[in-house]
């Protein structure tokens, strides 16, 4: 099977590329031993143009190729699928990504083969392509809608890897110059200017299960979690060959498993690497022991979901979190070394706009750097939505 992973196109003035890394990078290289010839196409970094998908859609002999569904891109999705059928009609289309596990029906309308809707999306594109190797039978794959004849077969639903099997970026198949050159020309970025970025999850899950988050509803309230040697051996390798200058640790809560933490940092320093990094996690799941060890071991930026301050805000979200604790937390980052980035919410239910300045009055006062997104009800997301109103749940963020 040769495949083409695409990332479609759309307008964005905020750009993470944590997500280009794992939601492309990794889920090629799971698929490699299903595939003859892997490709990836990133216009959502403006890497690419529609003539660059043209041209290699109709002279790259693909058998599948995968779209991946962010909110931002739902229109340019349907111009893929349309070039797909004019140009290589016998290739098939599957799409997959957080929008298609959400309202998976959503996409029924559109002239697709198959929609990854539950389970990892790696796992889910593999069982099409075995099926379509004749390799699984129709009633053998899980976690998909394929389209027959008549109707949509609806299979059982997709399962959650061990983190054992998880790919890591295929850095050899990612457009990284020009991610690169991305860090150097845009100031509203995730990472930091002028630096080379490598990301890669560490976990998926999240037992929080707060409503305005999607990762719960996506990949389980069960976290599972990369094994620490092959980990930091992948970080060697990949600065080594590719001049990294840090990397982002992907996940919803870094620090939720603590023995894991202690355990990575103290391999860090073990093997005496030494590279920096950055995280995320939830501020009742650090302490100031946690803080000194990831310090020592090379974090430099830490990201803390504060969300707002106003307690009628954080009664909505179901999310109370102690001043105090956050203007210790805070202090004691900045003691070490580390920058304390906190996430803040507007338009919270409950929120008003003297809270939110409140807040962010607050927390620029204890020292912290903000980052504020729009409140976003994933719970409120149905199949019967247009398109511009299932894009307007895209989640940008910026710093104030």
């Amino acid at each position: 099977m040769n495949l083409l992973i695409i990332w479609p196109q759309y307008k964005t003035s905020y750009f993470n590329l944590c997500y280009h890394y794992t939601r492309l990078g990794e889920v090629a290289d799971y698929l490699k031993d299903v595939c003859r010839k892997i490709k990836i196409i990133d216009c959502g970094v403006l890497a690419a143009s529609w003539k660059d998908v043209e041209n290699e859609i109709k002279n790259g002999d693909y058998d599948v190729v995968a779209v991946l569904n962010d909110f931002l891109a739902i229109e340019s999705i349907k111009k893929i699928i349309k070039l797909c059928k004019q140009e290589s009609p016998k290739t098939k289309i599957i799409t997959y990504g957080e929008v298609s596990s959400l309202i998976p029906n959503f996409f029924r309308k559109y002239n697709l083969d198959a929609i990854v809707y539950s389970g990892d999306w790696e796992d889910g594109i593999k069982n099409y392509i075995e099926y379509l190797n004749r390799k699984r039978k129709i009633t053998e794959i899980t976690g998909l809608y394929i389209r027959t004849t008549s109707y949509w077969f609806v299979t059982p639903k997709g399962g959650l890897l061990d983190p054992s099997k998880w790919g890591f970026p295929a850095l050899d198949l990612l457009p990284l110059n020009d991610y690169f050159n991305l860090y150097k020309k845009y100031k509203n970025i995730a990472g930091i200017r002028n630096k080379k970025e490598l990301a890669l999850t560490i976990s998926k899950g999240c037992p929080f299960n707060c409503p305005f988050c999607n990762i719960p509803r996506i990949f389980g309230t069960r976290e599972r979690r990369r094994e620490i040697k092959t980990t930091l051996n992948y970080i060697r390798n990949a600065i080594s060959d590719y001049n990294f200058d840090y990397v982002s640790m992907f996940s919803p809560t870094f620090t939720l498993d603590r023995q894991w933490v202690i355990k990575f940092c103290r391999e860090i320093k073990k093997r005496k690497l030494n590279f920096e990094w950055k995280c995320v996690t939830s501020i009742n799941c650090i302490d100031e022991k946690l803080i000194k060890l990831m310090a020592d071991a090379g974090c430099f930026r830490i990201g803390f979901g504060i969300e707002s301050l106003e307690k009628s805000a954080q009664e909505n979200i179901k999310k109370h979190i102690n001043e105090n604790v956050i203007e210790q937390t805070i202090k004691k980052c900045k003691e070490n070394g580390i920058e304390p980035l906190c996430f803040l919410m507007e338009n919270i239910p409950g929120e008003t706009e003297e809270g939110l300045k409140h807040t962010v009055e607050k927390i620029r006062a204890m020292g912290g750097i903000i980052r504020v997104s729009d409140y976003t009800p994933f719970q409120n997301l149905n199949d019967d939505m247009s398109e511009k109103e299932v894009m307007s749940y895209d989640k940008r963020q910026r710093f104030l």
